[in-house]
């Protein structure tokens, strides 16, 4: 018999997985002596469906059920016992629990490291989600000591144009944004939006929006309006073709313009 429920994961139909998922549960509840195994893993993909649903706290309390059949099942270091510590850590970093997310997302990272050592995809995956939950609770300096571990270990794993490394470069440049050093959050920016134009469509991918937008905000804290227009417009004509009313993408954008605009006109008003 075939296994149709991961491909609907992949294929983003969520809500049809949860409920092939659940059905799977009864069954190995009452037709297959209670199979602890297929039990933890269809605990894990119920709490992975409901954490793409964004339905974090029925995803942890899935997730914690797998968690406490697998340690039953497994040694504690065991890959499978990371990955749900890690989809844990997610689901708390969606809720704003950055400190738990980190703390879960130390345990999958000692487990990943006990496993593999450090130079792994995994391992760079885990160390980018840290940097990003500390990015979050301000501590900007200690995210980027995160993010350049990890891009240090995707440039060894990956050709240059790979969008992990895009990403974590955005990352970066994120940081440096914050902690105002904004030239060189620019240089970062613009690494990563080398990489996601070479390998996404620059004209309609959000993930090019997003830098376009980045390289905008910096250059406008650096009053360099011009500039700061510039990739706000290229931000703005691709966020017009996804979104269509109040995203928050969207919204942003149209206001820095109108800021930027602001202070060319003021300039352009002081030079005549």
């Amino acid at each position: 018999m075939l296994n149709y429920e991961p491909l609907y994961v992949f294929l983003g139909e969520y809500r049809l997985s949860l409920e092939h998922y659940t059905k799977a549960l009864n069954i190995y509840y009452t037709k297959y002596d209670a199979n602890l195994s297929k039990i933890g893993n269809t605990y894990n993909n119920i709490g992975i469906s409901l954490m793409m649903l964004c339905d974090y706290e029925n995803s942890i309390a899935h997730l914690d059920k797998s968690l406490q059949i697998k340690e039953k099942l497994f040694d504690k270091f065991h890959p499978t016992i990371a990955s749900t510590l890690g989809n844990i850590g997610t689901c708390y970093q969606h809720l704003g629990k950055y400190e738990t997310a980190i703390k879960y997302l130390n345990t999958t990272f000692d487990i990943q490291y006990k496993l593999y050592g450090m130079n792994h995809v995994q391992v760079a995956n885990t160390l980018n989600n840290i940097g990003i939950n500390h990015q979050y609770l301000d501590e900007y300096r200690v995210s980027i000591l995160y993010f350049n571990n990890a891009l240090e270990i995707y440039m060894n794993f990956y050709t240059s144009n790979h969008p992990n490394i895009a990403s974590v470069l955005n990352n970066i440049g994120l940081s440096y944004q914050y902690m105002k050093s904004f030239q060189t959050s620019i240089d970062y920016f613009k690494k990563s939006l080398d990489i996601k134009t070479k390998i996404f469509d620059k004209n309609s991918h959000t993930n090019v929006a997003d830098t376009y937008y980045n390289l905008g905000l910096s250059y406008q804290h650096l009053q360099d309006y011009a500039n700061s227009l510039e990739y706000l417009n290229k931000a703005l004509s691709i966020y017009e073709k996804v979104y269509t009313g109040n995203e928050t993408p969207l919204v942003n954008t149209l206001w820095n313009i109108e800021v930027a605009k602001k202070h060319l006109d003021n300039r352009d008003f002081y030079f005549v």
